[in-house]
């Protein structure tokens, strides 16, 4: 089975843009699961919405680690779309 990669960029509050390659065959559903999966309690209770062209990614954490954590988490996932992380740090 071969995969297609696609550059996807990545954005911060701060509008900074990574470039990373995804595997197009991942959806919106495998980055909900990631973050449910996940070690980090907080990460379980983000929100993820998505369309044809982007991923969302909302909600609060205690630190920019697990911000970073959430963005990093569903990165790989994002299916050639862009990731917005709206995660807000509420300490």
């Amino acid at each position: 089975m071969s995969s297609i990669t696609r550059e996807t960029p990545i954005l911060t509050d701060s509008m900074e843009s990574v470039s990373i390659e995804t595997d197009p065959c991942l959806d919106a559903a495998s980055a909900i699961a990631a973050l449910a999966s996940s070690s980090v309690a907080e990460l379980r209770f983000l929100r993820v919405d998505e369309s044809e062209e982007q991923i969302c990614l909302t909600g609060h954490v205690g630190s920019f680690y697990h911000k970073q954590l959430a963005q990093e988490t569903i990165r790989p996932l994002a299916a050639g779309r862009r990731v917005i992380n709206r995660v807000r740090v509420e300490a």
